[in-house]
């Protein structure tokens, strides 16, 4: 005896898509306030911390593929860790603004010393490249621009020395000698 199977109407069962698109929404919702709670207002300078990493991230990955080093493996496991560090600290310094009642103070101070960290590494990645002077020019142009003592030409010439030493024998993209 065989049974009869009825077919189940449209209208009784619930969108698959407007399920998803409820339980997409309200974890968004959550992760968005969390990541508030955490590392404050998502505003312009987080997103510049965010394409510092990502220049930076770019002249690591030319460093490593002109040395021939390159690993994906390598690559993902530093964003990672290099994600949770700086969330971490933003977030400490965010609850310091809370717990203190300033506003945003000691997150911005973070977030700078964040993105200028990422500009050293940025400029040392430069040199790697072929680039010593020029790296050595942005950073001037770094500390004039913060106001802390400007790279003399003595330290200047130290710093060239030691990437051209590095980089015995490199051309730079013109086919000369850095």
């Amino acid at each position: 005896m065989e049974r009869e199977v009825t077919p189940i109407k449209q209208s009784e069962v619930p969108s698959i898509m407007k399920l998803f698109q409820d339980h997409v929404g309200e974890s968004l919702l959550i992760m968005k306030g969390s990541l508030l709670f955490l590392i404050g207002p998502l505003n312009a300078q987080l997103s510049y911390v965010v394409l510092a990493i990502v220049i930076d991230l770019l002249f690591g990955m030319r460093v490593a593929a002109k040395e021939k080093v390159f690993s994906w493996s390598v690559f993902t496991g530093k964003v990672g860790n290099k994600i949770f560090i700086y969330t971490a600290w933003i977030s400490m310094f965010n609850a310091l603004d809370m717990v203190a009642g300033l506003p945003n103070t000691a997150r911005n101070a973070v977030i700078l010393v964040l993105i200028s960290m990422e500009i050293f590494s940025a400029s040392k990645n430069t040199a790697k490249l072929g680039y010593g002077k020029l790296a050595s020019l942005m950073e001037n142009v770094y500390f004039l621009i913060t106001r802390d003592n400007p790279v003399t030409e003595k330290q200047e010439a130290s710093t060239v020395k030691q990437v051209e030493g590095n980089q015995e024998g490199s051309k730079n993209n013109d086919g000369a000698s850095v």
